[in-house]
């Protein structure tokens, strides 16, 4: 079974990642925030903070302003004033 779900962070400037993902935490307003493919829908403020995400094998780090994102069950879009990424 496919547990991957599509992920999108997007500024003002770029579509900073395009991509499949397995697991995506997030920095809210309330605190952080997990996800997994088939997560019930949920938009949600983002506060300043690091992405972070496994792509395939590979764990990956964002770091990020404010924003907000759209959770379905197939996919995650973020939209953040900033976006870079961590080493």
């Amino acid at each position: 079974m496919d547990e991957y779900f599509f992920l999108k962070i997007m500024t003002p400037d770029e579509i900073f990642f395009e991509g499949k993902a397995r697991m995506l935490e997030l920095p809210s307003k309330e605190g952080r925030i997990g996800v997994e493919k088939g997560h019930m829908p949920l938009a949600v403020l983002l506060d300043r903070g690091e992405i972070d995400f496994r792509e395939k094998e590979t764990a990956r780090s964002v770091g990020a302003e404010a924003g907000f994102a759209v959770i379905t069950g197939a996919e995650v879009r973020i939209w953040t004033r900033t976006a870079f990424w961590r080493t």
